[in-house]
Parts: structure tokens; C-alpha cells; sequence
């Protein structure tokens, strides 16, 4: 199970590793999680290299489709995922290897047992920066967040996960 909260967790103490040296993680529980994320996006279009390659009428279906979404305000979605030790290891020894992320470089600023926080600048076709934050408010309980900006607009996530069992749910 590769979402929600684990993602989460996991994507915190991804962007808080380095290059190649290993960070402190997040003292938290294994087990299932719960992560409850609002994503809000602004400024949301394709730069005007790619709009110009649309039949007109696919275009204004894109812009439309994009001025909508934006329109509509943040988004919530909950979901439960399974957090292993394993899992936490695995994602560290494959950091960067996602092909979107190749070209993303992440600095440690923080790297704690209750704290991560890293800067991520993302070279390509569509650079873009950000940072990506996360406290443990307990080894139950993580709230943190991430803030992107490129060409193609700005996104902002805010988590709150919290354990829910030792056990891991199967998935569904």
C-alpha cells in the first residue's frame, strides 16, 4: 500500500535526505495511518509553447477546465496506508529514482526525530521550487505540509496524519 499517510511520512523523510547521506526520520509508529490532505492550486495553465500546439477548441477546453478547478478551492481527500520499516528504508535507498524526479534536488534544513524540512528545486523542461515541511506532534500524530511554484502555477498541500493500529490494514 502505497498512499496516504505513508506517502506522506515517507515523502518527508525523502525530501529531508541529501544526496547521498541518510537523514534522521520521523519518530512515529508503524503501522496504518490515517492522512487527511487539502491541496490548493493557483495560477494553474500550460505554458504557451504547449497551449500553441492545441486545436483551438482543445485549448479552451483546457483553460476552462483549469480556471474551473481553481474556482472550486481546495480540495480534501482522506485515505489510510500501511507505514513499515521496511517501507521507510526502501523509499530512502530509491530517493530521487521516481522519473519525475530525477531532476528535483532536495536540501536537508531540518532533519529530527520530530521535525523535517527540506527545499526542493526541480531543473527540466518546468523547473519549480518549493519546500516541504513536517512536525511530529507525537509518535502518533504528524501535521505538516508542501508549497511548489513553477511556470505552470502553484500548488500547496496540508497534511494531518495519525495513527491509527500496529496492524496493517489489507488493501482494498
Amino acid at each position: 500500500m502505497k498512499s496516504g499517510a505513508a506517502l506522506v511520512v515517507t515523502a518527508v523523510v525523502l525530501a529531508s535526505t541529501g544526496t547521498s547521506v541518510r537523514a534522521e526520520t520521523l519518530n512515529v509508529k508503524l503501522g496504518t495511518w490515517e492522512t487527511t490532505a487539502v491541496t490548493s492550486t493557483s495560477g494553474m495553465h500550460l505554458p504557451e509553447d504547449q497551449l500553441k500546439q492545441l486545436p483551438p477548441e482543445q485549448r479552451q477546453r483546457l483553460e476552462a477546465m483549469l480556471k474551473q478547478r481553481e474556482a472550486e478551492g481546495p480540495k480534501t481527500h482522506t485515505s489510510r496506508s500501511c507505514l513499515t520499516q521496511k517501507e521507510l528504508e526502501k523509499f530512502f535507498d530509491e530517493a530521487g529514482q521516481d522519473q519525475d524526479e530525477k531532476s528535483c534536488k532536495r536540501t536537508s534544513v531540518v532533519a529530527t526525530g520530530t521535525k523535517q524540512k527540506a527545499i526542493i528545486e526541480c531543473a527540466g523542461q518546468h523547473p519549480a521550487k518549493g519546500e516541504l515541511h513536517a512536525e511530529a506532534l507525537s509518535r502518533e500524530r504528524v501535521k505538516g505540509g508542501m508549497k511548489m511554484a513553477s511556470e505552470m502555477g502553484n500548488v500547496t498541500v496540508e497534511f494531518d496524519s495519525k495513527w491509527i493500529s500496529a496492524a496493517c490494514e489489507k488493501e482494498r
